[in-house]
């Protein structure tokens, strides 16, 4: 997956998220938010189908985005 994919699963357009934030924020010990919850069920979601060989990531994407929406804060 891009770096560009991987930003528009996350939950903030704000700020550029990477993969090496991503790894970072998750590993740490923390209570998560809803917003970080649904980021981690979209990544999950396109992680799994991918690996199964099920869609392009491009369309993964869009159905991790349809069953998690991004929420306006």
């Amino acid at each position: 997956m891009s770096v560009q994919q991987l930003r528009l699963l996350h939950h903030s357009m704000s700020r550029p998220e990477t993969y090496r934030s991503t790894y970072r924020y998750f590993g740490e010990n923390k209570e998560l938010r809803q917003v970080n919850i649904d980021y981690a069920n979209r990544l999950i979601f396109v992680a799994e189908r991918h690996r199964q060989g099920k869609d392009a990531l491009s369309t993964l994407v869009e159905q991790a985005l349809s069953r998690w929406p991004l929420r306006v804060a």
